[in-house]
C-alpha cells in the first residue's frame, strides 16, 4: 500500500490483490432479496478513464479519473455521455488545471466541486463555471495544520462535505483525518503517531480511543452521518472506523491481525457480524439516511453494507468481472467509491471496468413460500397463480399465465394437440406432449418459453428469480 501514489498498490494485478436483510425500503437504500425488492446492477456509462471518486447531484454524476487526471460529469437523464469539466492533459506541474491522481470528490448544493488532488497533495475547488482553485495544501507532502495556503497533506484521498461547508479529508499517508473549516483553516481531528520508515514516511498503526491518541493506517475515505458520526475507511487496517461525536474513535466493522509487509493487516472476505466480517482494501464509503454504511470493498470487487451490527454483500463478490445482473450475481472489478442519490440508489465508480454502475431497488413478487420462484418481465413483476418449480435440473413455468400477461392470445387445438401463441399476427406453436400438465395447467421449461415468446430468459439460482428480457435485435 505504501507507494508514492499512496494506495496505488491496490491497483496492481497481484496476488494481494443485497442481499440485505432487515430492510430498507425503496428511497431509503438498497433492499434485500428476502423482501419485495432486489438490488439490480446496471452499467450506466463508461467514461474511458480509470474512475476513482464519485458523487451525485440532481441527476448528474461527477467522477474523478485517477489515470487521466480529469474530472467529468455525466447527465444520467440524457445520453449519459461524459463531459470533461476540469483537468487537462496539456496542463503540467503547478498549473492549477493540472490534476495528478485526483481521488475523492464532493459536491455542494450549488454545484461547486471539491477534489482531493492526491499526488499534488492539495484540495481543490471547482466552481460551477469551471474555475479551479487550491483551497488547502502547499503542493508538497507533509503534515502541518494552519491556514489553507500553509497547511500540508500527504496523498489525501477521501473527502466529504458537511452541510455547514466544512470539509473532512482522509489524509492517507499521514494516517490522519483533517478538517477544513469555512475560513480555510486546516485542523487534524483524528489520528496520531510520529514513527517514520526508512523513506521518512509516517507509519500507520491501529488503536481505538481518544481521537488524538487513535491510530489509523492509510485511511482512504470519510463519510458523514446526520448524527455527527464520521465514518472512516481505514484501508491498511481492513476496517471501517468511526469518529464519534464524543471525540472517540471506535471500530465499526472488520478485523484481522495477520500482517503483510509488517505494515498492513491482511485482507479477507466474509459477511456476518461486524466483528467477524472481513474486508480487502475498502476504499470508498457512503451513508444512507437510515445510518447504514455502504462500503466499496475494492479488492473483494463488491459493495458491502453495515447495518444493525451485521455486514452483508449488496452487489458483486470476490471474483472480478463486468456482468450486470442481480445483487451478488453481478460482477464488478475494483470498485473504488460509492455514492447515494436522493432516491436511495447507489452509484459506483467501477475502477478497472472504467464504468459507472448503478444499483437500484427493483420490486419483485412476494414469496409464496421460502423456496418460491419469482418472475420479472424486465423490471416488471409477473404475478402467477400457478407456481414455477424445478424438476430434474429444469425450471418449469406456467405457459398460459405468462403468455397472457405479455398480451399473447393462447389457443389449443384438440385434434392436432397444438398450443398456439399469437401476438401481432405472429404465431408460435408447441405440442402439448412437450409440456408438463400440473393441476390442469401446461407448464414448460424456461428455455421453451423463451423460444415461444422470442425473448431472452435468465435464471438466477441465487435469488430463485427468472428474468425475461428482449433479444438484442428486438429492443
Amino acid at each position: 500500500m505504501k507507494t508514492k501514489s499512496s494506495t496505488a498498490r491496490l491497483f496492481q494485478r497481484t496476488a494481494l490483490g443485497c442481499v440485505l436483510g432487515g430492510l430498507l425500503i425503496a428511497g431509503q437504500g438498497i433492499p434485500a432479496a428476502s423482501a419485495e425488492t432486489i438490488p439490480g446492477v446496471q452499467t450506466i456509462s463508461s467514461p474511458q478513464g480509470a474512475l476513482y471518486g464519485i458523487t451525485f447531484l440532481n441527476g448528474n454524476v461527477f467522477v474523478t479519473e485517477s489515470d487521466t487526471g480529469v474530472i467529468k460529469s455525466i447527465d444520467t437523464r440524457g445520453t449519459a455521455a461524459a463531459v470533461v469539466i476540469a483537468g487537462s492533459k496539456d496542463a503540467k506541474g503547478t498549473d492549477v488545471h493540472s490534476f495528478s491522481q485526483p481521488k475523492g470528490i464532493a459536491v455542494s448544493q450549488d454545484g461547486t466541486l471539491f477534489v482531493a488532488d492526491s499526488e499534488h497533495h492539495v484540495i481543490k475547488r471547482i466552481s460551477p463555471s469551471g474555475e479551479v482553485k487550491v483551497i488547502a495544501g502547499t503542493g508538497k507532502p507533509g503534515l502541518r495544520d494552519g491556514a489553507g495556503k500553509d497547511a500540508e497533506f500527504h496523498s489525501p484521498a477521501g473527502i466529504a462535505l458537511a452541510a455547514d461547508g466544512t470539509l473532512y479529508v482522509a489524509d492517507t499517508l499521514n494516517h490522519r483525518i483533517r478538517k477544513i473549516d469555512a475560513s480555510g483553516t486546516v485542523t487534524t481531528i483524528a489520528g496520531s503517531g510520529n514513527q517514520k520508515d526508512g523513506d521518512s514516511w509516517l507509519v500507520g498503526g491501529f488503536a481505538d480511543g481518544k481521537a488524538t491518541d487513535a491510530k489509523l493506517n492509510e485511511p482512504s475515505a470519510v463519510a458523514l452521518d446526520t448524527d455527527g458520526t464520521i465514518y472512516i475507511a481505514d484501508t491498511g487496517n481492513q476496517r471501517i472506523r468511526m469518529l464519534k461525536p464524543d471525540g472517540d474513535v471506535a471500530t465499526l466493522a472488520g478485523g484481522g491481525s495477520e500482517l503483510v509487509e509488517n505494515r498492513y493487516i491482511k485482507g479477507g472476505y466474509a459477511d456476518g457480524s461486524a466483528a467477524d466480517a472481513r474486508f480487502n482494501s475498502p476504499l470508498g464509503l457512503a451513508v444512507g439516511p437510515d445510518h447504514s454504511v455502504y462500503v466499496a470493498d475494492t479488492w473483494n470487487n463488491s459493495i458491502r453494507v453495515i447495518q444493525d451490527g451485521t455486514v452483508r454483500t449488496v452487489a458483486g463478490g470476490n471474483e472480478h468481472g463486468r456482468d450486470d445482473g442481480w445483487g451478488v450475481d453481478a460482477r464488478l472489478d475494483g470498485p473504488t467509491n460509492v455514492a447515494i442519490d436522493s432516491e436511495g440508489s447507489l452509484w459506483v465508480a467501477d475502477h478497472w471496468n472504467r464504468s459507472i454502475r448503478k444499483i437500484a431497488a427493483v420490486a419483485i413478487p412476494d414469496r409464496q413460500q421460502q423456496d418460491s420462484i419469482r418472475l420479472l418481465n424486465g423490471t416488471t413483476p409477473l404475478h402467477l397463480q400457478n407456481q414455477p418449480f424445478v424438476q430434474n435440473g429444469s425450471t418449469y413455468v406456467p405457459l398460459r399465465e405468462i403468455a397472457e400477461q405479455l398480451r399473447y392470445t393462447v389457443g389449443y387445438d384438440k385434434s392436432s394437440k397444438l398450443i398456439t401463441l399469437t401476438y401481432n399476427g405472429k404465431q408460435q406453436t408447441i405440442k402439448a406432449d412437450q409440456t408438463k400438465i400440473v393441476n390442469g395447467r401446461a407448464m414448460v421449461t424456461i428455455r421453451e418459453i423463451g423460444k415461444l415468446i422470442d425473448m431472452n430468459v435468465n435464471w438466477s439460482p441465487t435469488y430463485r428469480l427468472i428474468t425475461l428480457a428482449p433479444l438484442p435485435n428486438k429492443k
